[in-house]
């Protein structure tokens, strides 16, 4: 009897934003988006995730963000491909260098919260996070469906990403946040829809927000569903 043929699939987690709960997140997942401190965290958040990643053999990545701490980033501000150079090259040079200084290295870039939007629906931003991507030589996490995917596919480097505890469309894309639905809760919901993202093949990653409520039984639901339906969970 021939065993069942397993895909894999990545867990991922925005980290290191100042909510504590790599500890119970850490042993779920396969990699990391590390906050670079501008719309959240700072330093020592980023050390203290980067040795945890080290400890359980997570493949970390830069999370920058719009340097709005008030707003936690997921207010849209207005900028061309100069200003969005200018906003995140510092942020992750901070966490490569925060990576080397633990024996590690960068492997993926995700952008956060508006600004992850704002990359994968405007070409000019989407052209420049993929140039930037090219220059530190790092995969690029993006929205399933977006711009940013189709400009990234001839260069092979795009992770295709899906969200366990939001709430999605049928097309992949994402629900507003003040949207009924919106945010999940419920680890048996966010299970199934992990599954069914899985499933779909055009999925290559998926998400749980680390400051989100039951973060990390988000995650264990979706792992142990994941493994029972024949997923290999490995980073990308």
């Amino acid at each position: 009897m021939s065993r069942p043929i397993k895909t894999m699939i990545d867990l991922n987690a925005d980290v290191a934003e100042g909510s504590g709960t790599e500890e119970q997140l850490a042993p779920f997942c396969t990699s990391w988006n590390l906050c670079c401190g501008a719309h959240a965290g700072g330093p020592e958040a980023i050390r203290s995730a980067l040795e945890l990643a080290r400890q359980f053999n997570i493949h970390c990545g830069a999370h920058p963000g719009h340097a709005d701490k008030a707003n936690f980033g997921r207010v849209i501000r207005k900028l061309n491909r100069h200003d969005l150079r200018q906003l995140i090259v510092p942020q992750l040079d901070s966490v490569a260098k925060a990576a080397q200084k633990s024996g590690q290295i960068l492997w993926h870039l995700k952008l956060h919260g508006a600004l992850y939007h704002q990359a994968g629906s405007d070409l000019e931003l989407a052209s420049e996070t993929l140039v930037i991507a090219q220059e530190y030589r790092l995969k690029l996490f993006g929205l399933s469906g977006s711009l940013l995917e189709e400009l990234s596919k001839p260069l092979g480097i795009f992770v295709a990403e899906g969200f366990a505890d939001r709430g999605m469309d049928e097309k992949g894309g994402l629900l507003p946040r003040e949207a009924p639905g919106g945010v999940l809760f419920d680890p048996t919901v966010t299970a199934r829809q992990a599954l069914w993202l899985a499933q779909s093949g055009r999925i290559r990653t998926l998400c749980v927000h680390g400051d989100s409520p039951n973060a990390s039984l988000t995650l264990e639901a979706a792992r142990n569903i994941l493994l029972e339906n024949h997923f290999l969970i490995s980073p990308p």
